[in-house]
């Protein structure tokens, strides 16, 4: 048996009573569409669409019927990629004033010809969050819609999607703007986009040619914080950082912490590293990660996590031995830089940005690496 790739669409329902239910309006169109452009691309899987009754499909129904499906997706070795593409009822209801109300499929109907209903709204657990508490090797694909969101709202809500369900890659697209963005899990947005079909077409080869990459984790044990005036942290490397921090190279993302990373080579196989999810624009609080690499390039370090660029560092340093740090933010250029600097496309896409403003600048911001021997 072939691995597979999964696209699950369409909408669910949230029983009230035997005549009456939320919903998530969704048909599978998108669903349908992203099998249809995977069917066209060269790859070794096979695909398998699941869509919803609401889509025309036959089981999934409720909530509780994707979360058993999901399950059985995860405890199959052969499901290497999810486009978890349905759309959720979040909430389930019960009526307000009943504090005895029971809320189902088969429970008794409700008199229109009484008194108005209340209902009160429970949020719903989010599926999507446990398809990679256990398989980090599925690589997971979701979706979030918002409604009239200017793009550095709808960057936010994606990029919190991506992070707290552990995503490779995220849609997240506008209802009313009709902008289509993808966001990876660097925080950056690959494409935005009014052009569905583009935009669907990019996700499915952005994820083909991701899921393609190989996925060291790291393990953590017991050791101390390397404090940022220790002994081991070379003064100068230490005055570079803080000359980036002084002139504002560590910004803030939506969750509260920094985006970039930075490492120094102790010697061959020991580093000190940024740590992941923190502000940098505070490294008298936060120092740095002591990390090692074990035979069979197996990441160890002590007491915290490094940021998540730690095994592209590592690479980077076998790659370059005579070298003995890294440096990595994101900046605009200067509008005096010299003509010879090297820039490399990150193949961000954005597209028709006439009405965007300013916003294009916070999703196409370039990153500047700085690699060298101290």
């Amino acid at each position: 048996m072939k691995d597979k790739i999964v696209i699950i669409g369409g909408g669910t329902m949230s029983h009230i009573k035997s005549h009456l239910a939320l919903c998530a309006p969704a048909y599978g169109t998108t669903a349908k569409k992203i099998k249809s452009i995977l069917d066209g691309i060269e790859h070794d899987y096979d695909i398998e669409l699941i869509l919803t009754r609401m889509a025309g499909g036959h089981l999934p129904e409720t909530n509780e019927d994707i979360a058993r499906i999901t399950k059985n997706l995860v405890k199959s070795k052969h499901t290497k990629m999810i486009f978890f593409n349905c759309a959720l009822v979040d909430f389930s209801a019960i009526l307000a004033n009943r504090t005895d109300d029971v809320s189902g499929k088969y429970e008794g109907r409700l008199n229109s010809k009484l008194d108005s209903y209340y209902l009160k709204l429970s949020p719903e657990e989010k599926i999507i969050s446990t398809i990679r508490e256990e398989r980090k090797d599925i690589y997971l694909i979701g979706f979030k819609t918002t409604c009239g969101a200017d793009l550095e709202e709808q960057y936010i809500c994606g990029t919190t999607l991506l992070k707290k369900s552990s995503c490779n890659l995220v849609l997240a697209n506008d209802t009313k703007t009709r902008v289509n963005m993808i966001i990876t899990p660097e925080e950056s947005v690959q494409m935005a986009t009014e052009d569905r079909d583009m935009a669907l077409k990019e996700l499915c080869d952005i994820a083909l040619l991701r899921s393609k990459l190989t996925f060291t984790p790291t393990t953590v044990i017991s050791g101390k914080k390397i404090a940022w005036g220790d002994d081991k942290i070379p003064d100068n490397f230490r005055t570079v950082i803080n000359y980036c921090i002084e002139n504002s190279a560590y910004k803030m993302n939506p969750h509260g912490f920094t985006v970039g990373h930075f490492a120094y080579k102790l010697f061959e196989n020991r580093f000190l590293m940024s740590r992941r999810k923190c502000n940098f624009n505070n490294m008298g609080k936060v120092g740095m990660v002591k990390v090692k690499l074990e035979t069979g390039d197996k990441v160890i370090a002590e007491r915290y996590k490094p940021s998540a660029g730690a095994t592209s560092q590592i690479k980077v340093f076998k790659t370059n031995p005579d070298m003995n740090c890294i440096v990595h933010f994101h900046c605009n250029m200067r509008e005096d830089h010299v003509d010879d600097i090297k820039v490399n496309s990150q193949t961000t896409l954005i597209h028709d940005h006439r009405h965007w403003g300013n916003h294009v600048g916070l999703l196409a911001q370039p990153c500047c690496c700085l690699v060298g021997s101290i």
